[in-house]
């Protein structure tokens, strides 16, 4: 991997605010693997539940 390909690479990625514009779900990793745990699993209750999902389809973050 060169610099020129790294800087190349990182020009075509989204910025962090537009991903979780874009995102369904966002997992906060800064609190902690447990608190992301407890994330996680509400996500998966919540894609697995319809009564559970925002009528818009995406939860907040």
């Amino acid at each position: 991997m060169t610099p020129e390909r790294f800087d190349a690479i990182l020009a075509q990625q989204l910025a962090d605010a537009e991903k979780r514009a874009r995102a369904h779900f966002v997992v906060d990793t800064s609190r902690g693997l447990e608190l992301a745990r407890e994330q996680v699993a509400e996500i998966i209750a919540t894609m697995r539940d319809p009564q559970l999902r925002p009528a818009s389809g995406r939860t907040p973050s």
